[in-house]
């Protein structure tokens, strides 16, 4: 029998800013359509701590056994929408469950196992419609997603990339097993879609898409532009260009700090905020160590501002009412946090012409599409959106499609003529009579 989707259980292993910043937004609007939706996340998330409004419950307990956690598991709404912190105060448990870290192959296989085997019956038991995966971990991924769909759980799994930012021999087989076993995969954009089918064809029958929208969990404060260029000895008549987010090779900081060089552009001031990943020279001494040397190579250190590491919500806001543009001279998209975290914030935003970044910039007037990626691309569009006429915020611009009640509600719409909330009715002793992997 086929019904409409009620409740979710979301999973994100993650833990970090980006996806649980999509999952925090993704669930709101999920709630605003009558959606109760459950965030499973691991203790080592950032999200379960913000002071965050909540219409969804959130429990950091992946990693370690429920059982152990049954305090975690007690998360009731408040009559003012807010989720407890479902044990927030309770000492993480991330430990191996049968033995000591320094465990053999043989121990932590049979940990997994254990893991894999209790989260999936314990979200049956909770009679959920289907399993949102943001993120699979080697604990919670192909096996997860078999033992899920045996007992009746559908699995809808969020492409965030398609492959790994950093790819090595195993990723298209560990890929392939993934979406092979998902019932539905959510693309961010047609770009994706297209590039998934090209690379897993057999994807091709279970593809949705459904955008990142514009971002509620950020609050516009303009009075904190003055003070923040203050702060970064930035003169209110300097450009302002901003790098922010995760620095990985892909997203290209060399050519922004190489288009720092150009005479057009001698006056702005670039401000790298985030973490370095991928990079052989990094060293966790200085999340940003990469970037202060190749900066310092070019000559141009004295007009980049390097803010590692996480940025909080209040401070994050801060730099992006401080910057004028938002640059993301990316090689490869598939969907892009920090583009939708620069149109919510109104800034002229300098991108590549590669995967969703001309599609989610056709409706929004401030921007530049980069003709490449390479320094002289950079510094063609740097110069266009520092002289820009537009570079003035423009707060009427129609983003409605971006809310997330609207990519939910859109969302909701396709997964329920996938008839994705069909279930296959097995109880749990019936689901042990049958085989649950495969």
């Amino acid at each position: 029998m086929t019904r409409h989707i009620r409740a979710i259980a979301m999973v994100d292993t993650d833990g970090g800013d980006g996806i649980g910043g999509y999952t925090y937004e993704l669930s709101e609007g999920l709630a605003a359509q009558g959606v109760a939706v459950d965030i499973y996340s691991n203790s080592r998330g950032v999200m379960h701590e913000l002071p965050l409004p909540r219409h969804h419950r959130i429990f950091p307990v992946l990693g370690a056994p429920l059982f152990r956690q049954r305090h975690r598991l007690r998360a009731p709404l408040t009559t003012d929408g807010n989720s407890g912190r479902a044990g927030h105060d309770a000492t993480p448990q991330t430990g191996n469950v049968l033995g000591p870290k320094r465990s053999g192959r043989v121990r932590t296989a049979l940990r997994d196992v254990a893991l894999t085997l209790e989260f999936a019956l314990y979200l049956k038991k909770q009679r959920y419609d289907l399993v949102w995966m943001q993120w699979p971990s080697d604990v919670y991924a192909g096996p997860f997603y078999s033992c899920c769909r045996r007992l009746g759980l559908p699995v809808v799994h969020t492409v965030h990339n398609i492959l790994p930012h950093e790819t090595d021999a195993g990723d298209m087989a560990r890929n392939r097993d993934l979406y092979r076993k998902a019932d539905v995969l959510i693309v961010h954009s047609h770009a994706a879609g297209t590039e998934l089918r090209q690379l897993f064809p057999c994807t091709d029958a279970k593809i949705v898409l459904s955008r990142i929208g514009t971002y509620t969990m950020f609050r516009r404060d303009p009075a904190a532009r003055h003070r923040s260029r203050q702060a970064l000895h930035v003169a209110e008549q300097q450009p302002l260009v901003l790098f922010f987010g995760s620095v990985r090779p892909y997203k290209n900081v060399e050519s922004v700090l190489s288009a720092l060089c150009a005479p057009a552009l001698h006056d702005a001031v670039l401000v790298v905020a985030g973490r370095e990943t991928g990079y052989p020279d990094s060293a966790p001494a200085d999340p940003l160590g990469h970037t202060r040397a190749q900066a310092a190579r070019r000559g141009v250190g004295d007009r980049v501002r390097f803010l590692p590491g996480r940025l909080d919500l209040t401070a994050t806001t801060e730099l992006f009412e401080a910057s004028d543009i938002l640059t993301l001279p990316y090689t490869q998209s598939y969907g892009s946090a920090a583009l939708l975290l620069g149109m919510t914030f109104g800034k002229h935003i300098v991108a590549s012409r590669v995967g969703c970044m001309e599609e989610y910039l056709t409706r929004y007037p401030q921007h530049t599409l980069l003709d490449g990626s390479d320094a002289a691309s950079v510094v063609s569009g740097l110069t266009d959106a520092v002289t820009c006429s537009h570079r003035a915020e423009s707060n009427e611009v129609s983003l409605l499609s971006l809310t997330w009640s609207s990519i939910a509600r859109e969302a909701l719409a396709q997964l329920n003529d996938r008839r994705v909330a069909a279930t296959a009715g097995l109880s749990l002793t019936q689901a042990f009579s049958r085989r649950l992997f495969r």
